[in-house]
């Protein structure tokens, strides 16, 4: 905060920008585990896959295939993570859900991480990979239709190969 004396005060920082780091210090602080940050990104993208079946924009979807098509070329597992990232934050954003977009930007680097480590170990296993790859289509095909059954059932899919990779690790720990 700037005092400027017979002005007033004003706020000399993104507000934004504090607040994501401020969030995301306290989880590092919580020591908050994989299975938390899973199931706050499982209830944000359901409500954002709702939100988006009837707000998203043809170039919102567009990009969002663009995304999809992108992922089907040979990269690294952190290329092909980013991508997956970037979807997902697609798919929050065309939910035109200010609140969302903002939880999924106070989360974004954990969840950045997040994805990062589970898709590289999704990845190693070719079924599991192609499990992925088809519950994204899901998702996309889903809210490009406005069919939201079909869309939740691949949300479901794609959380659930998530899930058992998130069981795996937190057993062996």
């Amino acid at each position: 905060i700037e005092c400027v004396q017979g002005s007033g005060n004003y706020i000399r920082c993104d507000p934004m920008s504090y607040m994501l780091r401020s969030a995301n210090m306290i989880m590092a602080l919580m020591e908050t585990d994989p299975s938390e940050i899973f199931y706050l990104r499982n209830g944000n993208e359901y409500a954002a896959v709702k939100l988006a079946i009837s707000h998203a924009t043809k170039e919102e979807l567009e990009n969002m295939r663009h995304v999809l098509l992108e992922m089907e070329q040979p990269m690294s597992a952190k290329a092909s993570a980013r991508l997956d990232v970037e979807f997902h934050h697609r798919l929050v954003a065309a939910s035109h859900n200010r609140i969302l977009i903002l939880y999924n930007s106070m989360l974004n680097s954990l969840l950045d991480q997040f994805i990062e480590n589970f898709r590289t170990r999704i990845l190693m296993s070719k079924t599991r990979a192609e499990a992925l790859r088809r519950s994204h289509w899901g998702i996309y095909e889903g809210v490009a239709d406005r069919d939201l059954p079909a869309a939740l059932k691949a949300l479901d899919r794609h959380f659930q190969i998530v899930g058992e990779q998130i069981k795996k690790i937190t057993q062996k720990s």
